[in-house]
């Protein structure tokens, strides 16, 4: 009887109600939001597809979306806009306001960690500077979530992307528009991070930050006490697709200089190629795993003799916290005057890095 009473009580699994599911404005099937379809491939094409496919709970993720805000309403269209490592739904609601859920495939970076550091980056981004970024409005960073996928919902970019207005821009608006957006990085680049790595907030659960080491930020450039510096979770500091399969060699971070940075930096190159050691009789590879990685260790130890005979390297190289995929998609600018930025969206994967790597 207990157990009956059980399965009565129990909450029945979301459904998708009807809704236009579509793929840059053209009708697709439900189906088709779950697959890879912003392009083609010319080698191991269904390899790299199958790497891209995501299935989720739809509906759950609709019944998120729809109780954000002050007033309830639900998703009535979900346009997919997808890029290489995430998938990107517009969710429309019947109220007419738009949504954005952003969800990342398994290639996109390490589980976990990457949709916990974007958050953070955008919460800090907004609270320490006048930046234009998205409002986090709900995210959850445990695939084993009722979506079944960790997801980030934001609020829709407001204004138009840049790339619809670059074109017809006089040589004088697109100065204007540079200009603009060097007064927006500056900000970032006058912040004074310790340590190289990516954010974290620091009340994030221990089961997601499990076995990694993280740093609190001082008081002087977070004076609520909200966020630490972690590891990164740049997708080329983790080896294989799935993550972690296997005993690094190297640290992912934090690192506490320019040395630690660097050393790190050649050992996850040696790695890399004693891994890919099988392909060494592609044509295109003249020389062994063994012969490049010799040629990253001495790297290593002019690194250590630059920084501890040089200090002012240390100065021009130290932490900053920088956008590195500025391109025309990413940046919003204003519907009747695109010099003035309004947005600037997909902070996935950003963070504090040396001003020449991050270039």
């Amino acid at each position: 009887m207990a157990s009956l009473r059980s399965l009565l009580r129990r909450k029945p699994q979301a459904t998708l109600r009807k809704i236009s599911t579509t793929c840059r404005g053209k009708p697709i099937s439900e189906d088709g939001i779950y697959h890879y379809t912003n392009g083609r491939f010319l080698v191991n094409e269904h390899y790299q597809c199958q790497r891209r496919y995501l299935k989720f709970n739809l509906a759950e993720l609709c019944n998120v979306a729809s109780t954000l805000g002050s007033q309830q309403s639900p998703i009535i269209a979900v346009d997919k806009l997808e890029g290489g490592f995430c998938k990107a739904l517009i969710m429309k609601r019947e109220d007419g306001t738009k949504l954005v859920a952003k969800l990342p495939t398994k290639i996109a970076g390490p589980p976990g960690l990457l949709t916990a550091s974007e958050v953070a980056t955008l919460k800090y981004v907004k609270q320490h500077t006048s930046i234009p970024v998205p409002v986090v409005l709900s995210w959850d960073c445990d695939p084993s979530n009722k979506v079944g996928s960790e997801y980030i919902i934001m609020e829709k970019a407001p204004g138009v992307q840049l790339y619809e207005r670059w074109a017809d821009m006089t040589g004088e608006s697109k100065i204007a528009l540079v200009n603009n957006l060097v007064r927006l990085e500056s900000q970032l680049a006058s912040i004074q991070f310790p340590e190289f790595g990516s954010l974290f907030l620091r009340d994030l659960d221990d089961t997601t930050m499990k076995g990694h080491s993280l740093r609190p930020l001082p008081a002087t450039i977070d004076p609520t006490h909200s966020y630490c510096i972690g590891p990164s979770v740049d997708r080329s500091w983790y080896i294989n697709a799935q993550q972690d399969v296997s005993q690094p060699t190297f640290r992912k971070g934090p690192w506490s200089s320019l040395s630690d940075y660097g050393c790190n930096l050649a050992k996850r190159e040696i790695a890399k190629l004693f891994r890919q050691r099988r392909t060494d009789d592609r044509p295109y590879r003249r020389r062994s795993s063994e012969e490049e990685a010799n040629d990253l260790l001495p790297a290593m130890k002019l690194v250590e003799l630059l920084e501890s005979r040089h200090t002012e390297l240390s100065s021009l190289s130290r932490p900053i916290l920088w956008h590195t995929d500025l391109h025309l998609g990413n940046i919003y600018v204003a519907d009747n005057d695109p010099t003035q930025i309004v947005s600037i969206i997909d902070w996935q994967s950003i963070g504090m890095k040396t001003i020449s790597s991050a270039s």
